[in-house]
């Protein structure tokens, strides 16, 4: 399984803008779509990392991945209670029809968090207050 297969993918540009400022602050990592899930997960657990950028071949943004959100979803979707984001990703690989699947599902693909713009730095979170600057965001 590759990061880029339970990134959520569909971007408008107004997102890979504000992700493109968001690259380079605390708690998030930018990744090759084709590095494998797992060791990723690890290095995001490890990081405390709330955001995974993950990236073409030029370095463009091709797709997302939220640690904790999709750690809910893939909770909702199959309820075995991962407790971490390695976890229920080993849930999915683990699965012959996940495989099969190749790990693509409309809440992980296809639905995101709630995202908050915050007015302090041109960045978009997915918590709010503003993790980095403690900030209260406006919805988009």
């Amino acid at each position: 399984m590759k990061i880029n297969d339970i990134a959520f993918h569909n971007l408008t540009l107004a997102d890979v803008t504000a992700f493109e400022d968001s690259r380079t602050l605390p708690g998030v990592m930018v990744v090759p779509a084709a590095a494998p899930a797992i060791p990723i997960a690890e290095a995001a657990e490890g990081a405390g990392v709330e955001l995974i950028i993950v990236s073409g071949i030029q370095g463009e943004i091709t797709g997302l991945v939220f640690p904790e959100w999709a750690l809910s979803q893939i909770d909702s979707m199959r309820q075995e209670n991962p407790s971490t984001f390695k976890e229920a990703l080993e849930i999915l690989l683990d699965d012959p029809a996940e495989k099969a699947r190749q790990y693509h599902h409309e809440r992980l693909n296809l639905d995101r968090p709630m995202m908050f713009k915050c007015p302090v730095g041109p960045h978009h979170v997915n918590k709010n207050p503003c993790p980095v600057h403690g900030t209260t965001g406006v919805a988009i």
